[in-house]
């Protein structure tokens, strides 16, 4: 009986191990595109690229420091923003590698990697911002050398402009 029992046991334990692993798999297709895109741009070696990802644990501490603690306010606003990831270059190598990486977003294309075009404008430089799927790409080529993006995860389009609009002010390094 003790047999059986241990036989039950590890099967269940054996079988627990595999059902995960086509969950881990269904998780990694559910990333749409451009976030499997600048996941690999932080893969990228250069010194002259400041690379920062920000879960959103961190981005509500933050928010709630500038806030005055109004942390229901922006869970709500924020609920499903799920982190940020912020590259800015600091040098020439730096620029041209990470603007030759982002050269389809810099286009002014309608569509790229499943993101629409929200806001394109060139003057001394160019700035971009790029929704789809819940998900936001900032970017800000200042054309000095200097080209900055911002993605968002999981931030809704409506809310980035509340944001934008509403006083709420990250520094993107913009």
């Amino acid at each position: 009986m003790r047999r059986n029992a241990l036989a039950i046991l590890i099967l269940f334990v054996a079988f627990g191990a595999f059902a995960n692993i086509p969950n881990r798999l269904q998780q990694a297709k559910d990333k749409s595109e451009s976030e499997r895109f600048v996941r690999n741009l932080a893969k990228i070696k250069c010194d002259e690229i400041n690379y920062a990802y920000i879960s959103f644990n961190m981005i509500r501490q933050m928010f709630a420091e500038m806030t005055g603690g109004n942390v229901a306010e922006l869970t709500r606003m924020f609920s499903t923003l799920k982190s940020m990831r912020r590259f800015v270059t600091t040098g020439d190598e730096g620029y041209k590698v990470l603007k030759n990486a982002l050269s389809p977003f810099l286009q002014g294309e309608e569509s790229v990697m499943g993101m629409e075009l929200m806001a394109f404008n060139r003057g001394d430089g160019v700035s971009v911002v790029y929704s789809g799927s819940g998900d936001i790409l900032v970017i800000a080529d200042s054309g000095d050398n200097e080209i900055a993006l911002a993605y968002f995860v999981g931030l809704r389009y409506d809310v980035f402009m509340k944001m934008s609009n509403g006083g709420i002010d990250i520094d993107l390094g913009f």
